[in-house]
């Protein structure tokens, strides 16, 4: 059996201090410690992940951890306020979802108010897909392609297009868009055509 950690009263770790460190808890039979969060938090933690650093606080240590898991330094973390403009979306509140930051943004194309995490903010993966599914217009040619309409299949939007050498296909709307996709296939005769 291994030998029981016991920790004294009024010793800190990071942002807690215990208050009582000789609890045995009866599910695990783990030496617990009652501490008290420099925010004010009163919870129980084992003792082990106390010394050896694992805990360092009630939770609300959160958000420095997100910085570090993102390599931001805690002195170097942007904070976005409303109005801070993304391409087409425009920051309009800020909340803590879980472990992380969320910006609640509002897209100016739609008017429709978006979660976006801080990460894809600062990454620039803020992209309203909805919005550039809602500008592929009818008739818009994508290289030897011809988009007829925007479906739904499985649940996932694809593009219904018509190639210029007769063949009907779905493709990504997002292909489409970037030209990594330009005919029906490999064996595309549109090529040929002039």
């Amino acid at each position: 059996m291994p030998k029981r950690i016991y920790l004294h009263e009024g010793e800190r770790f990071h942002l807690l201090s215990v208050l009582r460190g000789d609890i045995i808890c009866p599910d695990t039979n783990q030496t617990l410690s009652e501490c008290m969060c420099d925010c004010g938090n009163i919870v129980y933690r084992r003792n082990t992940a106390l010394r050896t650093g694992k805990v360092k606080s009630c939770g609300c240590l959160i958000e420095p951890t997100y910085r570090k898991n993102i390599g931001v330094p805690s002195s170097e973390l942007i904070r976005y306020t409303p109005g801070d403009k993304f391409g087409n979306l425009t920051v309009i509140g800020e909340r803590l979802k879980k472990t992380e930051y969320v910006y609640d943004c509002k897209c100016e194309l739609c008017g429709e108010t978006l979660v976006v995490k801080r990460a894809n903010l600062e990454r620039g993966q803020w992209t309203h897909k909805g919005c550039e599914l809602n500008q592929m217009k009818a008739g818009t040619e994508y290289g030897f392609l011809k988009l007829l309409s925007i479906v739904s299949i499985e649940g996932k939007k694809m593009a219904h297009c018509k190639c210029l050498c007769g063949a009907e296909t779905y493709k990504r709307p997002a292909d489409l868009r970037t030209g990594r996709v330009k005919s029906c296939g490999k064996r595309c005769t549109a090529r040929f055509i002039k």
